[in-house]
């Protein structure tokens, strides 16, 4: 090794000599950071001896695979917004066929069993078990999935309808029950289906992602609240071509000929003035003193109606079974392991402790009430004791088209005009209104304004059922399935007070419930409504800057 390297190794063992010169270049290039030098790379030549394929084929998308093994398109593509609004529409259409035999079932009640209540209870037992159903709702989602416990939940609906066949407690209230604990279950799994499905919005912006969150949410309200319309028009149909049975008590002071016929025809019935003046309580009183007149349909007649309520339940069934896309639910893992109906429960709880959701819940009871009050009140002391029983199907019909259209009508001029404007609007509307159901009283004469009085409480409703939910959908961007379950909450919890009044209440005391429930909402709801249009006010401001 030596004789390898003889010039290194002599230099190595000779001696030098350091000058000052030298000392102090040393000792300056020890102040210089030190450049480390580029090793020589090495060139490798890698060689492929498989089969050789054009570039194209062996790229492709990445697309992920749903429950059906069909690829969904590229997350945020056109594509995939399309087939994410087909599922929204298919769902909307289905809970419009299930939702359109159920309330126009529900609007016959008050008028088909006047004399023991039978409807008026099972109305207050399902939405009262709706709203307690609404704790365990997520577990049930969690064990089934959004689509087995929607189905369910309209498996539940059929059993309700078809309990009607055989009309007795014994099958009616069983039938409630069951009806009232599918509610919350099915309130959550349609809150998180819908939330699945705006999560796959990815690659957004978060103004654009609240932009079409709206939107999708406004389309489905749009068709699930347009089953109104189509489920009054077959009831109104029905009963127009069939005609019905009117039986009287004795206790009506009418002529001689109709006492001795108990059963009358409908003709006779609305030749008589102030049929529906007579079936209002005394001046003073604020509980009835039982039914002046009741309804009874012919069994072909309710066969007829209960099968087709059926039929039209039976095809939404189908829908959501097979037509609607499934996916995977997850659950946010709890850092202390608690049951998820605890989980839920907390959150409500939490919520509801919010000041903005005790603003709220004035407002959304009064919604419940007066929806209740035309379904359970309007149709039995307005309506058919005046044009008969098949004009609740063509009223409650105009009720639901109004609202239909009032809710496209308010989303388009809160673009244009400012929220606390509309809402002004809608307070004078359902201030008239209750003024006119206090002074009228129904004639045969004034079939137009039957009509009148249904269309504009449709727009009201639409009013402050969609200012109210688009302020939950607005102030509630990321986390907005517990603001919204408990919205349902509220509401249900008014209908529940509505149809449990509804049986031992006059008219006029409930009348004046409506009016004092509206005018204690409104000062805590235009709270919230001035704080939204003075934030909405600064995000402009700021987005200018």
């Amino acid at each position: 090794m030596d004789s390898l390297y003889p010039q290194f190794v002599e230099s190595a063992n000779r001696p030098t000599m350091a000058t000052p010169e030298t000392r102090r270049r040393s000792h300056d290039q020890l102040l210089i950071p030190t450049t480390v030098e580029k090793s020589d790379q090495i060139m490798v030549e890698v060689t492929y001896q498989g089969p050789k394929t054009p570039t194209k084929s062996r790229l492709h998308s990445v697309r992920s695979k749903n429950a059906n093994g069909n690829q969904d398109a590229p997350s945020g593509s056109l594509e995939n917004e399309r087939i994410l609004m087909k599922n929204v529409i298919i769902m909307g259409i289905t809970f419009a066929l299930v939702y359109s035999s159920f309330n126009a079932l529900q609007g016959l009640q008050s008028s088909l069993f006047t004399e023991t209540g039978l409807g008026l209870k099972a109305l207050s037992l399902v939405y009262g078990f709706g709203v307690l159903s609404c704790f365990y709702g997520s577990t049930i989602v969690h064990k089934l999935s959004t689509n087995w416990t929607m189905s369910a939940s309209f498996l539940s609906f059929s059993i309700f309808v078809a309990s009607y066949f055989y009309p007795r407690p014994c099958t009616v209230l069983p039938a409630a029950l069951i009806l009232g604990l599918s509610l919350g279950p099915l309130c959550c799994a349609k809150t998180t289906y819908l939330n699945q499905i705006i999560s796959k919005l990815t690659c957004l912006t978060q103004n654009i992602r609240d932009k079409l969150q709206q939107r999708y949410l406004r389309v489905f309200h749009l068709f699930s609240n347009s089953g109104a319309i189509f489920g009054n028009l077959i009831t109104a149909l029905i009963l127009h071509y069939s005609g019905d049975i009117y039986i009287f008590t004795g206790r009506v002071k009418l002529s001689n000929a109709l006492l001795t016929n108990p059963k009358i025809s409908a003709a006779d019935v609305l030749s008589t003035p102030g049929l529906c003046h007579l079936d209002q309580c005394e001046s003073g009183h604020v509980f009835k003193n039982g039914s002046i007149i009741y309804f009874v349909l012919p069994p072909s007649v309710s066969l007829a109606l209960i099968g087709i309520y059926l039929g039209v339940i039976f095809f939404g069934l189908v829908g959501i079974t097979l037509a609607l896309e499934k996916f995977d639910v997850l659950i946010p893992q709890d850092p202390m392991e608690r049951p998820l109906y605890l989980q839920s429960a907390r959150s409500i709880g939490l919520l509801c402790r919010e000041p903005r959701q005790q603003l709220l819940i004035p407002i959304v009871l009064f919604i419940g009430l007066e929806q209740g009050f035309m379904y359970a009140d309007f149709t039995k002391s307005y309506v058919s004791c005046t044009l008969g029983l098949e004009a609740i199907g063509y009223t409650m019909m105009c009720m639901g088209a109004m609202n239909t259209l009032g809710a496209l009508l308010v989303h388009h001029f809160t673009k244009h005009i400012k929220r606390p404007l509309v809402m002004a609007a809608g307070l004078t509307f359902h201030v008239g209104l209750l003024m006119v159901l206090w002074l009228w009283r129904p004639m045969i004469d004034d079939v137009a304004v039957f009509y009148v009085i249904a269309a504009g409480w449709g727009l009201c409703h639409s009013i402050w059922e969609t200012l109210s939910l688009t302020y939950v959908i607005i102030s509630y961007t990321v986390d907005w399935q517990i603001p919204y379950i408990a919205y349902f909450m509220y509401q249900g919890l008014g209908l529940t007070m509505a149809y449990t009044f509804a049986f031992y209440l006059c008219t006029e005391v409930k009348i004046y419930i409506l009016a004092a429930a509206l005018f204690v909402a409104i000062l805590p709801y235009s709270i919230l409504e001035f704080r939204l249009h003075h934030q909405q006010k600064i995000q402009q401001r700021t987005s200018i800057l």
